[in-house]
């Protein structure tokens, strides 16, 4: 009677790596779960999910006037009536930064639940931006659920954020961007989010520059010299080419005349 030979170790681990390297739609999706930018990206999107169902904030607020909001909630669900009517140059930008967003996502998803979504999509990025700046600086997980909880649920942040007017898109895109302007080490791509965010917030409000001047001065002052001239050259670059976009918002999604 002859016995079979056993297989050799490095056998072993061959089939055992052909099995993990299957590529069936499980294993497919237990990989991509225990990713962490998945989960990270999950966590940002269930968080302020989870916190809207339990605090039921209003979902229109009438910040700053009872009139303003209104007016730009005019843009996300009549668009064409609304520049026929009074054109994109009533003011010196055309604030599309802040209503072509909710216009889009009206669009897509209807007035009620595109704005919900347009909403949630900006407090994930708020959480996401949060996070990757803590990890950082060595926040755990506790540090970082408690910081991603107040942010959100301040009073102050949840007046701007659920009112249409372009408050709301200047505090979100604020706070991504005073952590872009923290990072201890700036990169090519970090510098040319800062620009891009910084211009689009002064287009969504030129008085917004308030919210803007800060972080940038903070980024400058934490930079080498030449470095910081990168960074100037940069903002200033796409600051030009948001506000040159800015006078005629209808050509980017076309229709009114």
């Amino acid at each position: 009677m002859e016995l079979e030979t056993p297989p050799r170790t490095g056998e072993i681990r061959a089939d055992e790596h052909a099995t993990d390297a299957d590529g069936s739609p499980a294993n497919v999706v237990r990989r991509l779960l225990r990713s962490g930018p998945i989960r990270l990206a999950a966590a940002a999107v269930i968080l302020p999910l989870v916190l809207y169902l339990v605090l039921r904030p209003e979902n229109y607020g009438l910040t700053p006037n009872s009139l303003d909001p209104v007016f730009y909630s005019g843009y996300a669900t009549n668009f064409d009536d609304i520049l026929n009517a009074v054109g994109g140059r009533h003011y010196f930008v055309s604030r599309w930064s802040s209503y072509l967003p909710m216009y889009l996502f009206s669009r897509v998803f209807g007035p009620f639940t595109g704005r919900l979504l347009w909403r949630l999509v900006m407090a994930a990025g708020i959480l996401v931006t949060l996070w990757l700046f803590g990890r950082r600086h060595h926040w755990n997980r506790a540090q970082q659920f408690l910081i991603g909880v107040l942010v959100l649920t301040m009073p102050m942040f949840v007046r701007a954020f659920f009112t249409d007017y372009g408050e709301h898109f200047v505090v979100a895109f604020g706070i991504v961007l005073v952590c872009l302007c923290l990072r201890e080490r700036q990169t090519i791509a970090s510098t040319l989010a800062i620009g891009t965010v910084a211009a689009l917030l002064v287009v969504a409000n030129p008085i917004a520059v308030t919210a803007v001047g800060p972080p940038l001065v903070a980024c400058l002052l934490a930079l080498p010299a030449a470095a910081a001239g990168a960074v100037i050259d940069v903002v200033v670059l796409l600051g030009l080419g948001a506000l040159a976009l800015s006078h005629r918002p209808h050509t980017l999604v076309g229709g009114a005349r």
